[in-house]
């Protein structure tokens, strides 16, 4: 633990995984590790393969150890995130551990959501979506990607973890000012839809697509 704020800090963070996480590698190796900007600071995602799927039918015995292992893991993230009260812990865990250690504060309170539009798609910046919600104290939950092969277009929804009116439509009048600001550049048509607790950002063309970067 005495390392983990060393991690953060270090110009090459992957250098200092093991001794920050040691207690997961030891169990289950050196994990993926990625790293991307987030407002004028970074966020950082760590991935361990478990090498077991709690989705599966298994002996209870057999069951009750992988629990018990996880919820030693657990103990130990949260005393880690404890220490590192600069940063806040999101995770998941499938087949696959998940860390993801994001700023409290970005350095920045503007956004742009789009990231850019070429061969008639619109890229949209995932962090910057996921930067705004949690300024409101909103976390995005669950991202989608769906494609029409028919059409050739797409779509990108995201969830929420709460319902919150006011910051939905605060989000779809700046993503609709972002994309009317760029009108010149982008040459179909895209719409931003709210919903009690999701998002759609699509289109109603063919052979146009949004997609995440």
């Amino acid at each position: 633990m005495k390392h983990l704020k060393r991690f953060l800090e270090s110009n090459s963070p992957l250098d200092e995984i093991r001794d920050n996480f040691q207690f997961i590698n030891d169990e289950f190796g050196e994990p993926n590790v990625s790293e991307s900007k987030f407002g004028n600071s970074r966020k950082y995602l760590l991935r361990w393969n478990l090498k077991f799927d709690m989705s599966k039918m298994n002996k209870l015995d057999l069951t009750f150890n992988k629990i018990k292992l996880i919820s030693e893991l657990l103990d130990d993230i949260k005393s880690a995130s404890s220490i590192l009260d600069d940063y806040d812990f999101d995770l998941s865990i499938t087949d696959e551990l998940r860390i993801e250690i994001l700023p409290k504060e970005t350095g920045i309170n503007s956004f742009e959501f789009i990231k850019n539009y070429e061969w008639r798609t619109l890229k949209l910046n995932k962090n910057e979506i996921q930067r705004f919600f949690r300024s409101k104290g909103v976390n995005v939950i669950d991202w989608e990607e769906t494609f029409n092969e028919y059409s050739e277009s797409g779509d990108v929804e995201f969830t929420l973890d709460q319902e919150r009116n006011d910051v939905l439509v605060e989000f779809k009048s700046l993503f609709d000012r972002e994309l009317e600001n760029r009108s010149k550049e982008i040459d179909r048509e895209y719409y931003c839809s709210i919903g009690s607790d999701n998002v759609v950002i699509g289109t109603d063309e063919e052979k146009a697509v949004v997609a995440l970067v």
